[in-house]
């Protein structure tokens, strides 16, 4: 009887370890294929803590530019448990530009294991040797004018009302009305090939927190479209709904761009 007893007691732990052994085997063999088809997106840096950047857009305060009264020291006030902190305002951060921080940290984290460093654009203007993601337009953050200028405009052109061929400047989508669109714009830098840099610029708020939100959670759907290759991808939502974004557009040449503006004008004659 105490030979069965220990036999079951065997079994059981034997049971329990070998089915501890294979969950953490299932678990590593998923943590590497995710790991690999997430550096295709974002590069080999996106899997090294603290090299891949996400930079935002520093703003300074104006209140000049906004009140005929001139204010030399603007401020700001928060009141917690009763009691009101009056701030000096020097810089500012475009609440679109966070939240999209926020969503490409938290992809970061599920498929990288640790965030990416959030950096200014400020910070980083003089650099060009290094891995990230730049979020807003070319008029409110430094590098991603310098993704456009650098290989972007030879894939698509982003204008302050649309994004368009690079060639004829002609549109790419059908705007509809009560939306907004954002761009996922990849590069390798030519003087640094093993490097990604990604712009997610908006026409709108809506358009740059689209463009951030598809990015850090359909990455896999951008991974099966272009594999490690740069490209330029729009997506369309509604006014204020970023996570309703969806692909409107893809492409990783100019040639790609003007194929889709042609069937756009064939569509409307």
């Amino acid at each position: 009887m105490e030979d069965n007893t220990l036999q079951t007691v065997f079994i059981n732990l034997f049971c329990t370890a070998l089915g501890a052994a294979i969950a953490k085997a299932a678990f590593w063999v998923r943590k590497k294929y995710t790991a690999k088809h997430f550096r295709n997106v974002f590069g080999d840096d996106a899997l090294v803590p603290a090299r891949f950047h996400v930079v935002y857009g520093e703003l300074k305060s104006d209140a000049t530019a906004l009140s005929p009264t001139v204010i030399k020291n603007p401020t700001a006030s928060k009141t917690i448990d009763g009691r009101r902190a009056v701030l000096l305002i020097n810089e500012v951060v475009a609440i679109s530009e966070m939240k999209s921080a926020h969503y490409i940290n938290e992809a970061f984290i599920q498929a990288a294991g640790s965030g990416p460093a959030l950096t200014s654009d400020e910070d980083m203007k003089t650099r060009v040797n290094y891995s990230g993601i730049a979020l807003g337009s070319s008029a409110s953050n430094l590098k991603t004018a310098d993704i456009i200028d650098a290989h972007g405009r030879s894939i698509i052109m982003a204008m302050p009302d649309a994004f368009v061929s690079p060639v004829t400047n002609r549109k790419l989508y059908e705007k509809r009305p009560n939306h907004d669109y954002g761009l996922i714009l990849k590069i390798n830098p030519v003087q640094f090939q093993d490097r990604v840099q990604i712009a997610c610029i908006g026409l709108g708020h809506t358009g740059t927190m689209a463009a951030a939100w598809y990015l850090a959670n359909c990455w896999s759907k951008i991974e099966q479209l272009h594999g490690n290759r740069v490209f330029a991808l729009i997506v369309e939502a509604k006014q204020g709904q970023a996570e309703s974004a969806r692909i409107v557009f893809h492409s990783e040449s100019k040639d790609e761009a003007e194929s889709a503006a042609d069937k756009i004008v064939s569509g409307a004659s």
